[in-house]
């Protein structure tokens, strides 16, 4: 089983419709309900526009379909009685390799599949049961307004344990940025990460001309907002959004811009790319590109660091330090606008998280009392 994505030699009705994620059988065949099935979710819903977000169905489909390949399945074969469906058997043996959400993620995808097939007639039933699922509806971080409602969720998913989001503490962000002291370029990936909360493309595809002289401004000018246009940037959604930049971060991007950054773009040997952020050989950063920035610092530090955790690290600790200057409602307002989040209950999972950061600040603090102490202060 293999899984490419299309060029605009793919047509529908004369219109080119690139990365489009396409599965070909170990005999280089097109898997054509699994195309039939992309083709509708990804060109037909007005809803799912983005390019990763296809490749995230591909890579789901491309999982199910190549264990059904080597384990001898069809895809349609009917379930018989007294032993797993394929799709039990599917999610046991994708569990040895992943997490649950991931494994939930795919399930769900694949579940939507044998919907669609089913509601077109390429099959008579569903290999699943929906059963009844209580849940807490509305409130949202308010659990005594919450009331419980019944919904029906497919009988083969994982029930999820809450997933903690990896944050670095402060003296992780300390030691990550000292990993990359030595590289401008990455240094301020970072650092911009960090204090922004954006997303890994985001940064890989951050406009050279968002970055301001912030000295014409003033001198007390502190905060600069930079609009986020899907014009200029790959933003998930391709929602507008509003981010806020320090006149420190904004003044070293501007040196980065005018000294460092005009030294890349002559190693460059077509036209100079617009993003602010370019390569050793003065091109624009890949998907990829960024992840070998993050596994070298993951190298240099001695533990995994990915550039989501950049993401969660500004979520939190952000969250920590307005929950002090406002009320928690309007805190996670804020915070869901910088993030581009589409629903409040994904900003509000960061509350959950507070609590560890809360216990590093209570450390810090003991551990200035335990100096304090172990200096002989005489109160």
């Amino acid at each position: 089983m293999r899984l490419i994505h299309s060029t605009d030699e793919f047509q529908l009705s004369q219109q080119p419709y690139p990365d489009v994620p396409i599965l070909l059988d170990r005999n280089g065949a097109i898997v054509v309900p699994a195309l039939q099935f992309l083709i509708h979710q990804c060109l037909h819903r007005g809803r799912v526009r983005s390019a990763a977000t296809w490749t995230a169905y591909g890579e789901a489909l491309y999982d199910y379909f190549g264990y059904l390949e080597g384990a001898g399945h069809a895809w349609e074969q009917r379930q018989k009685a007294g032993i797993p469906s394929i799709l039990a058997r599917y999610r046991d043996w994708a569990l040895k390799r992943n997490k649950e959400s991931t494994v939930n993620f795919r399930l769900r995808l694949v579940v939507r599949f044998y919907r669609w097939a089913r509601d077109r007639g390429l099959i008579g039933e569903l290999p699943f049961d929906d059963e009844a699922v209580v849940r807490r509806a509305g409130g949202g971080m308010l659990v005594h307004a919450q009331r419980l409602t019944s919904t029906t969720s497919p009988d083969i998913l994982l029930k999820q344990r809450r997933e903690v989001f990896p944050v670095l503490s402060k003296g992780q962000v300390a030691e990550v940025l000292h990993a990359v002291a030595g590289n401008p370029t990455h240094y301020l990936i970072v650092l911009l990460g960090l204090q922004t909360g954006l997303r890994r493309m985001e940064l890989a595809t951050f406009p050279e001309h968002y970055v301001m002289n912030g000295g014409m401004a003033g001198p007390d000018r502190r905060v600069f907002p930079v609009l986020l246009d899907p014009a200029h940037v790959q933003i998930k959604g391709r929602q507008k959004r509003t981010i806020h930049l320090t006149r420190h971060l904004l003044d070293q991007l501007w040196q980065y811009r005018h000294t460092y950054r005009p030294m890349l773009a002559r190693r460059h040997g077509g036209a100079e790319p617009a993003t602010l952020f370019l390569t050793a050989d003065g091109g624009p950063f890949t998907n990829g590109g960024m992840g070998k920035i993050f596994e070298a610092i993951s190298r240099r530090v001695g533990y995994k660091v990915h550039c989501h955790m950049l993401r969660h690290t500004y979520a939190t600790h952000t969250l920590h330090a307005l929950r002090s200057a406002m009320n928690i409602g309007n805190a996670l307002l804020y915070l869901r606008e910088r993030m581009g989040h589409s629903h409040i209950s994904t900003t509000e999972k960061y509350l959950h998280y507070l609590e560890q950061i809360e216990d590093g600040v209570l450390n810090d603090y003991q551990r200035e009392v335990d100096q304090l102490f172990a200096g002989g202060v005489t109160l």
